[in-house]
């Protein structure tokens, strides 16, 4: 059963399951301003992957706080905003991460500028304590420890898009290694790779606007040396920056 399920009384009526197979839900949501899809995958027993595609500016409430549930959302595009019952309230933008036990329920959660990209990883930790040792069999985590790390007194933790996996390995005592092979096996890539796609993907956007020389581009992305950066970039786009601002920048009829 997915973690989302209404069965399982995380969501509302406001949320539809749309279909349904042995590893993988997809959920939808409608109002007044728009639409989303929420497309679960099964990783392993007690977590989910879950691709978020929102075209609204509001964020369904859940209907039951989920005790003992982690909820990990990566921004990709936009923004999302949330209060919470203490008074606090927090915000992500494009890059940014945010570590949330689900019983610290959201009040008002919003889509400000009315569309949402993402990615979130659900655990529960009984059931993935039990199952991640035999998935990941070459090291050690404690999820209640991490817990306990990420959200003390059932706070909000939030990494934003400029923050190091070296400061945060420091900050937490968590151990470098450990850290960075949890990373790929969320992820799918190491920390390197996958900010070097996060870099190019921006590059490429900045590519399409058809305003800025390539090397303010490269510049903009963190590359100081222009050859490096279209080295890069046709490595992870296939192709040179100005093949790609060629093919993708609509010319004017």
């Amino acid at each position: 059963m997915s973690i989302l399920s209404t069965e399982k009384g995380l969501c509302g009526s406001e949320v539809e399951l749309v279909s349904r197979s042995e590893d993988c839900a997809v959920y939808r949501t409608a109002g007044d301003s728009g639409c989303g899809v929420m497309t679960s995958y099964r990783v392993f027993p007690g977590v989910e992957l879950i691709y978020n595609d929102f075209h609204t500016g509001n964020c369904f409430q859940s209907a039951l706080p989920g005790y003992d549930i982690m909820e990990i959302n990566h921004c990709r595009q936009d923004r999302f905003e949330c209060g919470f019952h203490d008074g606090s309230c927090a915000y992500l933008e494009k890059g940014d991460l945010a570590v949330n036990m689900m019983d610290h329920r959201t009040e008002k959660p919003c889509f400000p500028l009315e569309h949402y990209h993402g990615v979130s990883v659900v655990i529960e930790l009984a059931e993935a304590s039990r199952s991640i040792s035999g998935v990941l069999s070459d090291i050690s985590i404690d999820l209640y420890q991490l817990r306990d790390r990420l959200c003390p007194g059932n706070r909000c933790f939030i990494m934003r898009a400029t923050d190091s996996v070296d400061e945060l390995s420091v900050r937490f005592g968590i151990p470098l290694t450990a850290m960075k092979l949890c990373f790929k096996g969320v992820y799918g890539a190491s920390v390197y790779s996958f900010m070097r796609a996060y870099r190019m993907q921006a590059a490429a956007a900045l590519l399409c606007q058809d305003g800025e020389s390539v090397s303010f581009v490269a510049g903009r992305v963190g590359y100081q040396n222009p050859s490096k950066f279209a080295s890069a970039f046709k490595e992870v786009m296939g192709m040179s920056p100005l093949e790609y601002r060629k093919s993708n920048v609509k010319k004017p009829v």
